[in-house]
């Protein structure tokens, strides 16, 4: 056979194998747009986990969890507002947000500035190494109320028991490693234009969701009110009992879930869970009595 033949039959069979080799490979992201606002859903993690996380009513626990099992989502959000690159959160100890941000071509020092929606070891985790900022160049948006309830300065009923002394030494670590760069927010203050923090407290004593609003657009960031979507929308008594993502006061979690399902039902507001399978965007609904999540796809345009 021709050897021109042969490099035409390797060059194809080569591109053959390319291409299906990288159209099985999962969207590691997800574009959504809120008017000016880029909205960079970077893929996380997904595995099955026990429910036994979990508390509430035997009745909705075994209609909620019939396998006694759910899907651990821990996708990333990158918000791209007029030049500047904000992150929501850094995942759990071991999220790799620094490898997460390179699979999308960013580099920690390309943050801007960091969302914290609460001082969960699940949110700050990937935020220091080796005692050192992972984000040198970020200003961490933190809300007052958690600033001092970390501090110490009151309790806000919520009592620092012995499993947790581990998540406050590395809380205070956060606090030294951007000392200098943490910006205390109250609630409803916006962080930057557009971005407007939401109280949604009872996860922790000062947790925070973000509206992103531009142009009459808008979608909300949920930040932990929820650790399995699907299940705490329908059953929305359900809560996180242990680990360290625990809801600290079940009452008042509850309570501020509920007031967000019917705030974004009734005012048909898009939301982002990272505990919601990628790419995580959509809207609830309230369908028979029971809220539903209906997802969107990458690029479709937000109401």
């Amino acid at each position: 056979m021709d050897k021109s033949v042969i490099c035409q039959v390797i060059v194809s069979l080569l591109i053959v194998f390319f291409v299906v080799f990288y159209a099985s490979k999962p969207e590691n992201r997800a574009t959504f747009r809120i008017g000016e606002i880029e909205l960079i859903v970077i893929r996380g993690d997904e595995k099955q986990a026990s429910a036994d996380v979990f508390a509430g009513s035997s009745e909705n626990l075994s209609a909620a969890f019939p396998d006694k099992s759910y899907q651990e989502c821990s996708n990333y959000f990158l918000i791209r507002i007029d030049g500047k690159n904000l992150l929501l959160g850094a995942g759990g100890i071991d999220s790799d947000i620094v490898g997460k941000l390179a699979s999308i071509g960013f580099t920690p020092e390309k943050i801007d500035r960091v969302l914290v929606s609460n001082m969960q070891m699940e949110q700050i985790g990937g935020l220091v190494k080796d005692g050192k900022a992972v984000f040198p160049n970020a200003i961490l948006d933190i809300n007052e109320l958690e600033c001092r309830w970390v501090e110490g300065e009151y309790d806000f009923e919520y009592p620092l028991t012995d499993e947790r002394k581990s998540l406050r030494d590395y809380q205070n670590k956060v606090l030294d490693a951007y000392r200098g760069s943490i910006s205390r927010f109250p609630a409803a203050a916006p962080v930057v234009e557009g971005v407007i923090p939401m109280a949604s407290f009872g996860h922790t004593p000062g947790h925070t969701m973000f509206l992103l609003e531009s142009n009459e657009k808008r979608l909300l960031i949920l930040g932990s009110s929820v650790r399995s979507l699907r299940q705490q929308i329908e059953f929305p008594e359900i809560y996180v009992s242990m680990g360290d993502g625990a809801d600290l006061s079940p009452e008042i979690s509850i309570s501020s879930r509920l007031d967000l399902l019917e705030y974004v039902s009734g005012e048909s507001i898009a939301v982002a869970s990272e505990k919601a399978p990628f790419p995580c965007v959509g809207y609830i609904v309230r369908n028979n009595g029971k809220y539903e999540f209906h997802g969107m796809k990458s690029g479709e345009t937000i109401k």
